[in-house]
């Protein structure tokens, strides 16, 4: 094989690699226009998408919010629901559920960003995207550390004994964290 040859197959050799490094860094994502799956279900990346109120909707037409612990809310926003192929809470909008839906997400959606700048406060984290790569391990224990303050916040504002806060509502929490001295600890916590 001649050295021009032997040139020629590596500038293919590479070219080659570089279009197959392209397609894994930015695989080509196809969106079909036509439901897929059932109840005018289409599928976009790992996660389902269904069509209804006019557009498609990272939650099927009939899916209430969830109440729960506040734990629990948290791991959708953080984790999404993966068992039904259901993005991260975190990257849907309001507009995404049912109209009643609305302030129960909003209000949770403002409970896990507290929660997430708490982290950043307390400096488990530098800033808040490096949440979105912890692992369900390292979230369960980050998520452990950050409520551990915020009950004994509460309960330090609310001057009585709240109880076992990990087993408290989400919407108990968030009211929790709309209390004023609640507010003036955590601004305090923060200035520092």
């Amino acid at each position: 094989m001649s050295v021009p040859e032997l040139r020629e197959l590596l500038r293919e050799l590479i070219r080659a690699e570089r279009a197959n490094y392209e397609q894994m860094v930015h695989p080509p994502v196809e969106v079909p226009t036509q439901p897929t799956g059932p109840g005018n279900r289409i599928t976009v990346g790992a996660y389902y998408q269904w069509s209804w109120r006019g557009r498609y909707r990272p939650i099927p037409p009939n899916y209430r919010f969830p109440g729960g612990t506040v734990k629990e809310v948290c791991d959708f926003f953080m984790l999404g629901i993966p068992g039904q192929k259901i993005k991260p809470f975190r990257l849907m909008v309001c507009s995404d559920f049912m109209k009643d839906d609305e302030p129960k997400f909003s209000k949770a959606s403002s409970l896990f960003d507290h929660i997430c700048k708490a982290a950043v406060v307390m400096k488990l984290v530098t800033q808040k995207d490096q949440l979105y790569s912890l692992s369900v391990v390292q979230w369960d224990v980050l998520f452990k550390k950050v409520f551990e303050l915020i009950g004994t916040m509460a309960q330090a504002s609310k001057k009585r004994k709240i109880g076992r806060s990990e087993e408290k509502s989400y919407s108990s929490v968030f009211d929790w964290t709309k209390n004023e001295e609640y507010i003036a600890q955590f601004s305090a916590m923060i200035a520092e």
